[in-house]
């Protein structure tokens, strides 16, 4: 018995429309100061989520290059001390660089308190 050989034309699949969301939790808009303590130089923070943060840096940063932060929580008071390794940087108007930062050995205390500020963000927002 033979076994008949069919040729199947390849077809590429198709891109999404718009880029595809990989962020598994939730996020806020924020304005804060963050302490890059192993530069000593203050980032500015506009959005967070459980995973990590979004900053503007004025001097030029890499992906894959590790950082101590320190940040203080508004509304809550929180002081969250936390590693974080940047995932993304795009050049920003007037030097410095766009970093998408995402959060490195996080203790679970400030899983717990990031979570809360989120919950208590969404909140206010609505």
């Amino acid at each position: 018995m033979h076994v008949m050989e069919h040729s199947v034309n390849p077809v590429a699949p198709l891109a999404p429309a718009s880029p595809l969301n990989r962020r598994s939790s939730a996020r806020s808009p924020v304005y804060m100061q963050v302490m890059n303590t192993g530069r000593e130089e203050v980032l500015e923070a506009t959005d967070i989520g459980l995973g990590g943060i979004q900053c503007t840096s004025r001097k030029h940063c890499w992906p894959g290059q590790f950082m101590e932060l320190e940040f203080t929580l508004p509304e809550l008071g929180e002081e969250i001390k936390v590693g974080a390794q940047v995932l993304n940087m795009e050049p920003a108007d007037g030097g410095g660089s766009h970093l998408g930062l995402r959060f490195c050995r996080v203790p679970e205390s400030t899983t717990l308190v990031l979570y809360q500020f989120l919950v208590m963000r969404e909140a206010l927002l609505r």
